[in-house]
């Protein structure tokens, strides 16, 4: 009797370890983001008259984007100086989409991807819900930027245009964060006294929810 009671324990105390043992293989499930938060700061009040604000997105971490002396443009649009005009090599066929003002105080999304041609592309409203006239403060929907299928990693790109070239953007060119809930990055851009205060990105920050 007595041998069999200590076997009897020494059952117990082994399954108590396996137990314990796989409580503690036990993880957290990764809960996705829905959608965006942009919020983009600039020195002076935004002029939607004069300026363009663009963001692009991107799941490239080499994602870039026209600067001078190419012009900042839509990939719908005809480049000017005939010299200046592989866009889709150079940078459209590595765009998700991008996010564009309009004159009439609304921000659309373009989707891509984006064909070597000047055909036109279905433009998407995105909420704006800046109250400071010099910020920027959109949301979008994840799914309705890259489908069914977000990336683990979105990268992206804030620029601000005037007269058809970039005149500001984030510094380093490009950020990226996970699609997981609650991730969240921001910085800050060196004040710009040469160009006009509506085009001077002062700050941003970017979250997922």
């Amino acid at each position: 009797m007595k041998i069999a009671a200590k076997i009897t324990i020494i059952g117990l105390l082994l399954c108590a370890g396996l137990l314990s043992g796989c409580a503690k293989q036990v993880t957290t499930i990764p809960v996705f983001g829905a959608q965006l938060i942009i919020e983009m700061n600039y020195r002076g009040a935004v002029d939607l008259v004069r300026n363009q604000y663009f963001v692009v997105i991107s799941t490239l971490e080499s994602m870039q984007v026209p600067t001078y002396p190419y012009e900042f443009i839509e990939p719908n649009v005809q480049p000017s100086l005939p010299e200046y005009r592989n866009y889709y090599f150079n940078f459209y066929n590595m765009w998700s989409s991008y996010i564009i003002s309009d004159v009439s105080s609304s921000y659309y999304l373009v989707n891509g991807p984006y064909a070597p041609s000047f055909e036109s592309y279905a433009r998407i409203p995105v909420s704006n819900q800046n109250q400071d006239p010099r910020t920027v403060y959109l949301v979008v929907r994840l799914d309705q930027i890259f489908g069914a299928t977000i990336p683990d990693k979105i990268y992206f790109n804030f620029i601000s245009v005037r007269d058809r070239y970039l005149k500001d953007q984030i510094t380093p060119p490009l950020q990226g964060l996970e699609k997981l809930t609650g991730s969240y990055i921001s910085g800050t851009d060196d004040t710009d006294y040469t160009i006009d205060p509506s085009l001077d990105l002062l700050s941003w920050r970017v979250r997922v929810e």
